[in-house]
C-alpha cells in the first residue's frame, strides 16, 4: 500500500497521512489536502524535501513509492511595532483633589519613543 505522510517541521495542525487510490498499482496522485494554518506563520505549499526547494504539485506529481512531503512555512513580519497603550491610559485617569481648599490638577506628561530598526 502506497500513502503520502506530511512532516510540519514543527508548525501548523498536523495534516492525515492520504492513501493513493488503487493500492495495487503506483504511479496514482493524490487529492490535495486543506492547507493547514498556524498563528505567526503563512503556509507556502507542500515539497518533496526538507529545505523546501523542489515544490509537489497535486496536478501532476504521482506516488511511485513511500513518500514524505514537507511543509514550508514563513514566519510573518509586523506591519508596525504596536504601543501598549494600558498605562498610559491608567495615568490619564488619576482625578483631581483638593488640598487646602484649592483645587489641584495634576500634570502628567508622557513622552512615547520608539526604538526601531530601520529597514534597508
Amino acid at each position: 500500500m502506497l500513502s503520502i505522510h506530511f512532516d510540519m517541521q514543527g508548525h501548523g495542525n498536523q495534516i492525515s497521512a492520504l492513501e493513493v487510490r488503487n493500492c495495487r498499482k503506483s504511479g496514482d496522485k493524490v487529492t490535495e489536502p486543506k492547507k493547514p494554518e498556524t498563528e505567526g506563520y503563512t503556509f507556502g505549499g507542500l515539497y518533496k524535501d526538507a529545505a523546501c526547494t523542489i515544490a509537489w504539485n497535486f496536478e501532476t506529481d504521482t506516488v511511485t513509492t513511500y513518500t514524505v512531503l514537507f511543509a514550508k512555512w514563513t514566519e510573518n513580519q509586523p506591519d508596525e511595532e504596536r504601543i501598549d497603550l494600558k498605562p498610559i491610559g491608567a495615568i490619564a485617569s488619576i482625578k483631581a483633589k483638593i488640598y487646602d481648599g484649592y483645587p489641584y490638577e495634576p500634570v502628567v506628561k508622557v513622552t512615547v519613543t520608539e526604538n526601531r530598526k530601520k529597514k534597508h
